[in-house]
Formats: C-alpha cells, structure tokens, sequence
C-alpha cells in the first residue's frame, strides 16, 4: 500500500462563517455565566431565608443544652 499524501491545510474560512462561531461561543459563555450567576444567588437567597434562622435556632438550643448539662454536673 501507498502512503497517503498529507492533505494540504485547508483554506481560511470566511468571515461570516467566522462570525457566526464567534457569536454562538459568545452566545454558549453568556448562558454558562448566566447560569452560575442565578446559581449563586439562589444558593445565597436560600442561606439568608433558611439557612442563618436554622443555624440561630442550632446554636440557641445547643447553648441551652450545654447550660442545663454544667448545671447538672455541678450539683
């Protein structure tokens, strides 16, 4: 068998060709970032409506279990 002649690089492409990749890579990492960005405020949304009054609640009780069991011990 003949080894196969490497095949010469292939012309530039045209400039709308160009710009229509580069619009749609554009169009792709707006919606990556959009994305990440609702994420991120979903996530920051929900600690401040639930997650800091859970953790208040957490710690509160924690601290009135921790007195009631020193007060216990000491008696």
């Amino acid at each position: 068998m003949l080894p196969q002649r490497p095949t010469p690089p292939s012309a530039a492409p045209d400039s709308e060709a160009l710009r229509q990749t580069a619009l749609r890579a554009s169009w792709q990492r707006d919606h990556r970032v959009g994305r990440r960005r609702r994420w991120w405020r979903w996530t920051v949304w929900a600690f401040w409506r639930y997650g800091l009054p859970l953790l208040l609640v957490a710690g509160t009780v924690a601290a009135f279990v921790i007195i009631a069991l020193a007060h216990t011990l000491e008696s």
